[in-house]
């Protein structure tokens, strides 16, 4: 199994560099987990969904699907084979959960961080780690405009 995690304000020219990776790791994975956010997990469900490979696809949410972006949102309904509402009221706590749920019993942790890998997905990261989860760490470019 295989969790992904990465920044919300991905760079344009950084898709390609998510798009390769992730499509190797959904040809030879049962299955892949993503967050649920803009950004990395929505460009890496896209993909995973892509190869038309067995992967089973599971988004993550911290609450209910409904309070994800639209962008997010939309991906979810079309790619996820499941969805995970942790139903929580949305504060950091509830994403730090969602991390930890999201690293749950995985033997992959595919990280997209910034140059900085702080915020969410240095948390999953250090989670990964504190459980002995390999990380598999991709450095990619934060857009200057949130996207």
């Amino acid at each position: 199994m295989v969790a992904v995690t990465g920044i919300r304000d991905l760079h344009p020219d950084s898709g390609p560099l998510v798009r390769r990776v992730i499509t190797a790791l959904a040809q030879s994975c049962e299955e892949m987990r993503f967050g649920g956010a803009r950004g990395v997990d929505t460009l890496a469900l896209q993909a995973a969904h892509a190869t038309g490979g067995n992967c089973r696809l599971v988004v993550v949410v911290p609450g209910r699907l409904h309070e994800q972006p639209s962008c997010a949102r939309d991906a979810a309904e079309r790619y996820a084979h499941h969805i995970v509402e942790l139903r929580q009221r949305l504060c950091r706590d509830a994403f730090l959960r969602r991390n930890v749920r999201l690293v749950e019993g995985v033997d992959l942790l595919a990280a997209f961080p910034d140059q900085q890998g702080r915020g969410g997905t240095g948390h999953a990261m250090r989670e990964a780690q504190r459980r002995r989860i390999r990380v598999q760490t991709t450095i990619v470019r934060k857009s200057p405009v949130p996207t």
